[in-house]
């Protein structure tokens, strides 16, 4: 096939996936071709270090990645499980198991760089407006977050 567009298609059918959108959806098909050859021919090369198993427990609502953190939100509870790192040089056996007890979330993120914990939760709706109630937490005191800053009134 020599029409960059075509094989990329067919490329793209064979690894059973379909065009994305928005990063690549800009760029030729030509270099969309490139960059999925190279994962071809990557990918069976990679090498995996280190496999781990978390149990979840059933009453989970919520399970995701944030941050370097695997994370899952109960009733009344959110458990984080940091991720082993080869960047970081941190093993399984030196990884952080953290759990916070508090109302169940709705959406968390989590930013280790500023150790942050943001956890939020719709709670009502009134006059056409969702009230949400929302959590900062400092991730490794279990304390408030120390640069939040009370809401002011107008």
């Amino acid at each position: 096939m020599d029409i960059p567009s075509l094989r990329y298609i067919f490329e793209l059918a064979v690894v059973g996936m379909k065009d994305g959108a928005a990063p690549y959806s800009g760029r030729s098909h030509l270099i969309r071709l490139q960059l999925l050859t190279t994962y071809k021919k990557d990918w069976p090369r990679l090498y995996w270090t280190d496999e781990t198993k978390v149990s979840i427990p059933a009453t989970a609502t919520k399970v995701d990645v944030s941050g370097n953190f695997l994370y899952h939100v109960g009733r009344q509870s959110l458990d984080m499980l940091e991720l082993p790192s080869c960047r970081t040089s941190r093993p399984p056996s030196q990884t952080r198991h953290l759990k916070y007890v508090t109302s169940a979330a709705d959406h968390v993120a989590i930013d280790p760089i500023q150790s942050l914990i943001v956890a939020s939760q719709i709670t009502g709706y009134v006059l056409r407006v969702n009230l949400i109630h929302t959590h900062l937490t400092a991730c490794h005191q279990k304390s408030k977050w120390p640069n939040w800053l009370a809401p002011q009134d107008s």
